[in-house]
C-alpha cells in the first residue's frame, strides 16, 4: 500500500513531461536551469504538487537521488540529540548503507546511468557548456579543445544569421583559434549527414564493434570487487571510531593520544570515501556508457541512409566532432569510431 502511494505521490520529471504533453527531445542537451525555465513554462506541478516553480536545483536533485532510480543509501543522517530530537549530516559518524532496488523505482535504471553519464560529461566540459543548441554541445575546436557555441551575426539587421564559432576565439591574452566559421545547414548538418551515410556503407562491421564495446563496458566485476573492499574498510573505521569514542567516555585515557589516534582514523575514513566515490563513479560512468552504446546500437541496426537532417540521430550517434582550420570535421561515433569530412 505505502508502494503504491509513493508512485501516485511522487511525480517525476518524466511523468512531468507527459503531463505537459512533450517528448524528451524538447529538454534533450538543455541544463538544468534549461529545464526548469521549460517545465515552469507548462505549467507542470513540482514534485510537491503546491506549485510550477521548479528551480535548477530542484531538477538537479531529482537527475541525481538514487531513491528515483529504486535504491536507497541509509543513515544519510542520523540523531545526535534524542532528547531534543536534532538530526545532523552523517560526515562519518556512523557507517552509511547502499541498498539497491529497495522500492519501485520511478525513473528507470538505464535511464539514470545514462543521466549520470552525460552529466559526468558536461562536468569535464564546465563552464562551456550551453545547452542553447543540440548541435555546440558536441562540436570542438581543433586548435584550443574549447566548445564551439551558436553566435547571432548583424543581430539588428535583415542579414542576420546563427553562425558557430569557438567560445574561446576572441579570448584576450592567447593566441587567435584559427579554426573557422561554420553555418548550420550548409557546414555541419550536410557534412553530418554526408559521413552517416558512410557510416551506413559499414553497418554490419559497426555493429560487430560496438557489441565487443558494450561487452566490455558492461563487465564490472573488477569494480564491484574494489568497492565491497571500501566499504568494508569504512564500515572498519566507523566500528573503530565508535569504540574509541564509547571507550574515552568510559575510562580515563591520555587525550592527547585519543585525539592523535581519533585525526588518524578520520584521514583514514576521509580517504577511504574518496576512493569510493571515485570507484561508483567510475561504475556509473561504465554502465551509463553501456547504456548509451545500446541505444546507439539500436539506432545503427534500425539506421537507414539520410537525406535530410535528423537532431535525433545527432545526439544518439555523434560523441563529438572536432573541428580544423582546414574546415574539415572529424565526426567521433559513439563507438569511438572516427570519420572526417
Amino acid at each position: 500500500m505505502r508502494t503504491e502511494q509513493r508512485e501516485v505521490t511522487t511525480p517525476s520529471i518524466w511523468a512531468g513531461f507527459r503531463l505537459a504533453k512533450m517528448s524528451t527531445k524538447e529538454v534533450r542537451c538543455k541544463t538544468c536551469t534549461g529545464i526548469a525555465e521549460f517545465l515552469k513554462s507548462n505549467w507542470v506541478p513540482t514534485p510537491s504538487g503546491k506549485s510550477c516553480k521548479w528551480t535548477k536545483i530542484t531538477v538537479y536533485f531529482i537527475l541525481t537521488n538514487e531513491k528515483y532510480k529504486g535504491d536507497a543509501l541509509l543513515q544519510k543522517k542520523y540523531t545526535a540529540d534524542y532528547l531534543e530530537y536534532r538530526m545532523v549530516t552523517n560526515n562519518g559518524e556512523l557507517p552509511q548503507y547502499y541498498v539497491e532496488k529497495n522500492h519501485h523505482a520511478i525513473i528507470k535504471r538505464e535511464v539514470r546511468e545514462m543521466v549520470q553519464t552525460e552529466m559526468v560529461r558536461r562536468s569535464m566540459i564546465g563552464a562551456d557548456y550551453s545547452g542553447n543548441s543540440r548541435f555546440a554541445s558536441k562540436l570542438i575546436c581543433g586548435d584550443c579543445g574549447k566548445l564551439y557555441g551558436k553566435k547571432k551575426w548583424h543581430s539588428t539587421s535583415k542579414y542576420a544569421k546563427d553562425i558557430y564559432r569557438c567560445n574561446a576565439k576572441y579570448n584576450k591574452g592567447q593566441a587567435q583559434c584559427q579554426t573557422p566559421n561554420l553555418t548550420e545547414e550548409e557546414d555541419i548538418k550536410a557534412r553530418f549527414i554526408k559521413a552517416y551515410n558512410l557510416v551506413m556503407c559499414d553497418k554490419k562491421q559497426i555493429i560487430e564493434d560496438t557489441l565487443a564495446v558494450i561487452e566490455m563496458l558492461a563487465d564490472t566485476t573488477d569494480i564491484d570487487i574494489k568497492i565491497t573492499e571500501l566499504q568494508a574498510k569504512i564500515e572498519k573505521i566507523s566500528a573503530d571510531v565508535s569504540m574509541m569514542v564509547r571507550k574515552n567516555a568510559k575510562t580515563q585515557q591520555d587525550q592527547i593520544e585519543f585525539a592523535a589516534r581519533y585525526e588518524e582514523l578520520t584521514k583514514e575514513y576521509e580517504t577511504q570515501k574518496t576512493a569510493l566515490e571515485k570507484a561508483v563513479k567510475e561504475k556509473n560512468y561504465k554502465t551509463g556508457k553501456a547504456t548509451k552504446m545500446r541505444a546507439y546500437l539500436e539506432a545503427m541496426k534500425q539506421a537507414n541512409y539520410l537525406e535530410e537532417r535528423s537532431e535525433e540521430v545527432w545526439v544518439l550517434m555523434i560523441e563529438t566532432a572536432t573541428v580544423y582550420k582546414d574546415k574539415t570535421i572529424a565526426f567521433k561515433l559513439m563507438n569511438c569510431k572516427e570519420i572526417t569530412i
